[in-house]
């Protein structure tokens, strides 16, 4: 219908038609211009990142050469090739090896996707690098490569980073290895997470190590050694420091000096594991006591051999004193025999013309007489104890020995004499004469230290060692320890009256019969006495 014949309702419909599709294409306008700019913001962005990104990116043909198609500015960088020259190169004239080249292209024929291959290449200037070639082969419709889109990344410096790496676990591996150390790894919980060979073996158990890995500490050990390992495991992890203890294993009674030392996490850097060092010092222990037994034994000898030369020295003064006593007590006991003689006669003569006399002088008659007699005994000890004769030895019975020289002491009835003997006779070789004077100065001896009052305990015995034994043991006041050595010296007493013979001639007596001699004492407990002679 022509313009002319068309009502005015249907111009205006088709007006307000021609509105909406004027309005449609605007819009579709609008769309269309704002795809544009998004894919111009992309393509900007991608650009952008082809630019920036240190990966190499590339498309290149394919065949045994191949041509770069595409580079980025990082190709150029890792190449050392300008974006010019990258173009009017084959991409084999890159690779160090032209067989990897070769093994490349079987590879991409085969793959289905991306490819990821370590390569060989040459620097423009000559440098040799490694690198991470990713690609991936864009194929028609019939499968034929058009060609590669790739992405490689310079790994040289992380290769040589590896390499090293590697060196230096074996270097460590051997280290740990070859070492007669225990040196393994455990975490917190005291899980095994590392061990050498060693340890394994001191492990004691057929095992192998992967049997041994991840299992605990608790599980090799007694709970006494878990408990005490937990704790020093503990304690690292705590503190952050090594520590060292030394330790003794329960299973092969071996020592060892354990070196703990704490081990972060490289990620974390939280302390998760503690590495374990055991070294084995059995033998430096064993050499240890043993020198230290030496030592306590050599002190004991140098103890023993002071003693005796101490002794040895004591003895010869007592023998030097006794031989100056025999010079002397010989030459001038004749001299004092005489006099004390007339002394003593005198004295008997007088007592008896002046028997009328009163008591006052008959009290001093009496205490002359009385001093000749001490007088006259004190020269008897001393040629006694000068010129003693060696002993004629018979069998007898030590308890008859002893109760006879009880008996025949002056023991004053205000002491009570306790005799402990056995029922079986102690037989010995003795001079029966020599051993009761010998127990006689010693009975006399207790009976003054008591003052004339007190216990006398007597005790005869067999030793374990084959020896009879004699003890004398007083109630008195006892003996000084300063005076213990010398109380059977001639001439050595504390009593006021003392002469200081009686233990001395005792002493004499008994080392003649091949016995031995001793005082035993506590200030205020009394004195004992005891003799030991052969069976």
């Amino acid at each position: 219908m022509k313009d002319e014949h068309k009502t005015k309702e249907q111009l205006i419909n088709e007006l307000v038609e021609l509105r909406r599709r004027s309005t449609e294409l605007e819009k579709s306008e609008t769309k269309r211009k704002r795809a544009e700019k998004a894919l111009q913001r992309s393509e900007e962005k991608y650009r952008s990142l082809l630019s920036n990104v240190k990966l190499g990116i590339f498309r290149s043909t394919p065949g045994p050469t191949g041509r770069f198609l595409e580079v980025n500015p990082a190709m150029e960088e890792i190449t050392g090739y300008s974006r010019k020259e990258l173009f009017s190169m084959n991409v084999s004239d890159l690779y160090m090896r032209p067989e990897e080249r070769e093994a490349v292209l079987e590879e991409m024929a085969a793959a289905v996707g991306k490819a990821t291959k370590e390569l060989n290449f040459r620097k423009k200037d000559g440098t040799e690098i490694v690198i991470s070639d990713t690609k991936v082969a864009v194929r028609d419709n019939t499968g034929k490569i058009l060609y590669f889109d790739g992405i490689i990344e310079d790994i040289t410096e992380r290769k040589r980073a590896e390499k090293a790496l590697r060196e230096s676990e074996g270097k460590y591996r051997s280290l740990v290895e070859s070492t007669k150390d225990s040196i393994y790894l455990v975490d917190r919980n005291c899980k095994y997470l590392f061990m050498n060979n060693e340890h394994l073996s001191r492990l004691g158990l057929d095992l192998q190590m992967s049997q041994v890995i991840g299992r605990t500490y608790g599980e090799f050990h007694s709970p006494e050694e878990t408990e005490e390992f937990a704790k020093k495991i503990k304690e690292v992890l705590k503190a952050g420091k090594s520590l060292w203890y030394e330790y003794r294993s329960e299973r092969d009674n071996r020592y060892f000096i354990r070196t703990l030392s704490p081990v972060k996490d490289s990620k974390t850097r939280m302390l998760t594991a503690v590495t374990v060092i055991s070294k084995d010092i059995t033998e430096r222990k064993r050499a240890e006591e043993a020198l230290k037994g030496y030592s306590e034994r050599l002190e004991e000898m140098v103890e023993q051999r002071t003693k005796e030369v101490k002794d040895a020295q004591e003895e010869l003064v007592r023998k030097e004193r006794l031989a100056i006593l025999g010079e002397f007590s010989g030459s001038i006991s004749h001299e004092l025999r005489n006099p004390l003689a007339t002394i003593d006669s005198s004295a008997y003569y007088l007592k008896i013309r002046l028997k009328d006399a009163d008591e006052k002088v008959q009290k001093h008659l009496d205490r002359i007489k009385s001093s000749v007699g001490k007088s006259t005994a004190i020269i008897e000890s001393l040629l006694s104890l000068t010129r003693m004769k060696e002993p004629r030895l018979e069998r007898l019975d030590l308890i008859a020995v002893t109760s006879e020289a009880i008996t025949t002491s002056k023991v004053p009835a205000r002491v009570n004499v306790i005799q402990n003997f056995p029922e079986q006779e102690v037989l010995i070789h003795a001079d029966r004469q020599q051993l009761c004077v010998a127990f006689k100065n010693i009975v006399n001896n207790a009976v003054e230290a008591m003052e004339g009052k007190g216990t006398l305990t007597v005790t005869v015995r067999r030793t374990t060692d084959g020896q009879s034994e004699v003890a004398f043991a007083d109630t008195g006041l006892g003996i000084a320890p300063e005076n213990l050595g010398k109380i059977f010296q001639p001439l050595f007493s504390t009593k006021p009256r003392g002469v200081g013979f009686g233990l001395s001639i005792a002493k004499v007596l008994i080392e003649k019969h091949h016995g031995t001699i001793e005082a035993k004492s506590e200030r205020g407990k009394g004195a004992t006495i005891i003799t030991q002679l052969p069976l």
